[in-house]
């Protein structure tokens, strides 16, 4: 068992202040770019209700279409297909298939969300490209509790992408190595889920060797408790997560 001291700009909104909460399915692109590879990062809006200015991966909540274009390929592939809606509404970034332009289907999306469904062959083109990296459920305690399952794909190396300016404000491809250092000197604020998965990340020396070693393993389950003791605050996390 480990535990690592946090602070409330390391945890979402309200830690500590919520009864129980159900958590809500979710899924998060962790977008890799190049050799020593980057990843794509996006910082959240201040209004936000969970992590307001928080830097993370691209990502959000299961919709009913996702689970739609998914059909029989079952609940993996629902959340799959999410990251790729997020990863697209969010960052201007498409990595299913199919003719239109990113630009066009986020803009369609924009305007009437329910235009997904009409994306689906696209859409289901792109689980081929991911590969699930680890499942983190957001601890008791929080008014915002996440069951969410993070992926893996890789890009183009020129790829960019654009904050939608409604939950992201701001991109950045990154190395995980500098990432953590932005946010051991302040100038970069993650959640300790975040910081956890960079850690991860740069114990591996290329986007290839990453990939390859989450493809031929079980699929990691991360369940942290928060614990509150004499004011202060925790993350604990049960051996081997």
């Amino acid at each position: 068992m480990s535990r690592t001291r946090v602070t409330d700009a390391m945890l979402p909104r309200g830690a500590g202040a919520a009864g129980e909460v159900v958590p809500v399915p979710a899924a998060s692109v962790i977008l890799l770019r190049g050799e020593p590879f980057e990843v794509l990062m996006m910082r959240r809006h201040e209004s936000s209700t969970f992590v307001p200015g928080a830097w993370v991966f691209p990502g959000g909540a299961l919709d009913a279409a996702d689970t739609e274009i998914a059909g029989e390929k079952g609940e993996e592939a629902a959340l799959a297909i999410c990251a790729v809606r997020e990863l697209l509404e969010e960052a201007g970034i498409w990595l299913g298939g199919g003719d239109a332009d990113a630009a066009s289907r986020r803009a369609a999306l924009a305007g009437d969300p329910s235009l997904f469904r009409t994306m689906a062959e696209d859409a289901r083109a792109a689980l081929p490209r991911l590969v699930p990296f680890e499942r983190w459920i957001t601890p008791a305690g929080i008014p915002k509790r996440y069951d969410t399952l993070f992926v893996l794909a890789r890009t183009d190396d020129d790829s960019e992408g654009s904050p939608d300016e409604l939950e992201g404000v701001e991109l950045a491809w990154i190395r995980p190595a500098d990432a953590l250092a932005r946010q051991n000197d302040g100038s970069m604020q993650l959640v300790f889920a975040t910081i956890r998965i960079l850690e991860t990340l740069t114990s591996f020396a290329s986007a290839a060797e990453l990939v390859a070693a989450c493809g031929a393993r079980a699929l990691p389950v991360r369940r942290p408790m928060l614990v509150i003791a004499d004011g202060r605050k925790s993350i604990v996390l049960q051996e081997g997560e």
